[in-house]
């Protein structure tokens, strides 16, 4: 039983790692694309928004990954059942988000088509002014999901370290 308890301890924490992995490389890898002068704005928001997508997809399958590694990790660590209810409630919030980021893109790609480039056409425009207006829920959407992890992996953290206890507390005796 123990093997299998780290088992699934490493497959939660790898999964994390690579949720908030992919979130800090974008939060890294981002301005830099947007700011370098051998790519153009309208080059770097389709790379961006390819990107995002490939995130998305990587998440929507790790989402169901944290869930079940969570809970099983919590199980025998005595949390409560509101704990668990909350970790559940958390996971929706970043399902939730998740397809509503894969909307947002969408609807951001055909915005692009229409717009031909971003540094010849005015800002003012209706799709540049909807494109802006969806981009900053974008980003609302990616803060509410860095948010939400975190929680998440503070309150498995507490599983995983009362698991821990108990193991050692039973060791003791």
């Amino acid at each position: 039983m123990r093997g299998a308890s780290r088992f699934v301890k490493a497959v939660f924490l790898l999964a994390a790692a690579v949720w908030l992995g992919g979130i800090v490389a974008m939060i890294i890898a981002l301005p830099s694309l947007f700011g370098s002068d051998e790519v153009t704005r309208t080059q770097a928001a389709h790379l961006a928004g390819a990107i995002l997508a490939q995130l998305d997809v990587i998440t929507l399958i790790l989402l169901p990954v944290l869930l079940v590694s969570g809970l099983v990790l919590m199980r025998p660590a005595g949390i409560t059942r509101r704990t668990k209810i909350v970790m559940v409630a958390l996971m929706l919030i970043l399902a939730a988000s998740k397809l509503t980021g894969f909307v947002l893109l969408t609807s951001m790609e055909k915005l692009q088509t229409r717009i031909a480039s971003f540094e010849k056409s005015d800002p003012m425009t209706p799709e540049r002014e909807r494109f802006n207006r969806l981009h900053k829920t974008a980003e609302g959407l990616m803060t509410l999901n860095l948010v939400v992890l975190v929680i998440l992996i503070v309150i498995a953290s507490n599983g995983l370290t009362a698991t821990r206890r108990d193991e050692y507390l039973l060791n003791e005796t």
